[in-house]
């Protein structure tokens, strides 16, 4: 008569052993840990690409923004400093306009 071990041997699927893995290039015989310099540096060059991430979501947020508004893009460069008045009422009409994005949340 045969075992149980070894019955559950043929009948149980064996999984891959679970590795832990270093993307740091060791050599062989080497523990794999990295050295506090080599932490450092990547752990800069994590914080690096996470604010590249957030700049990339800002700008598309903002460009999102500017195109609900219906802004064209040949005025996205110009601001409200740029505009020079004729009259009184382009005048009323800028200080109107400069007072409503202070007036949004």
């Amino acid at each position: 008569m045969k075992h149980m071990s070894d019955l559950l041997k043929k009948t149980t699927p064996s999984a891959p052993r679970a590795t832990k893995t270093f993307p740091i290039g060791r050599g062989v015989g080497e523990t794999g840990l990295l050295s506090l310099s080599e932490l450092q540096a990547v752990s800069r060059a994590a914080i690096a690409e996470l604010g590249r991430e957030r700049q990339a979501a800002r700008q598309a947020a903002i460009e999102r923004a500017v195109g609900r508004a219906g802004i064209p893009r040949r005025f996205l460069h110009h601001s409200f400093e740029d505009y020079a008045t004729d009259s009184e009422a382009q005048l009323q009409a800028l200080t109107l306009a400069r007072s409503m994005p202070r007036a949004l949340p």
